[in-house]
């Protein structure tokens, strides 16, 4: 009896202990926990005085019409602007990816300022390990003319978690060609510190 007894109570340790487990693969429980931890880290201060977001608002979009409407001269006056106030880096996070008529007058002025930053954009991923690079099965690029002049093309890929913040960007990105892509944050830092 006694035997039958250590046995059940065995058996009916081990069944709470796959219950508890499957429970915590699912669940997550400290996930939720692990985030708050996280966010608790990013909380906003005082901004650097060398870094400047030049930002398209609601009264840029009253008055031009919707981004995707803008010739590409007008970003290539901005290019040339911000290269003209010193600009170091120039950060587009734009994708460019469909040729423009204005595409020749925008490569110019990328090639003049020689540190723009073009955004490209993961499409459909195959893999995200967490100790390897995020692949894609494409990534969507700028039109040829501006891939050509821009110092370089990076991506602007995220994932959301669950709650629908972004906690991680991958450090770089591939297709499935093998091609890959820091990321645009990354190749900022390093075109500006080399």
């Amino acid at each position: 009896r006694r035997e039958r007894r250590l046995h059940v109570a065995s058996l009916l340790a081990f069944a709470v202990g796959c219950m508890y487990l499957v429970a915590v693969v699912l669940a997550a429980p400290l996930q939720r926990a692990k985030d708050i931890l996280s966010d608790s880290l990013f909380q906003e201060g005082t901004a650097s005085q060398n870094v400047v977001v030049v930002a398209i608002g609601e009264e840029e979009l009253s008055k031009y019409g919707r981004i995707s409407t803008w010739p590409r001269g007008r970003h290539a006056t901005a290019i040339d602007q911000l290269a003209e106030a010193g600009a170091r880096v120039i950060a587009y996070d734009m994708l460019f990816a469909d040729e423009g008529p204005d595409d020749d007058e925008l490569a110019a002025a990328m090639g003049r300022a020689a540190n723009v930053v073009l955004a490209a954009s993961g499409e459909l991923r195959v893999s995200a390990d967490a100790d390897a690079i995020t692949v894609y099965n494409d990534v969507a690029l700028p039109a040829e003319p501006l891939f050509a002049s821009a110092a370089v093309v990076a991506s602007t890929s995220v994932e959301t978690d669950g709650d629908g913040r972004v906690r991680r960007v991958p450090l770089e990105i591939a297709d499935a060609r093998g091609n890959v892509y820091p990321a645009l944050s990354l190749a900022a830092f390093y075109l500006q510190f080399g």
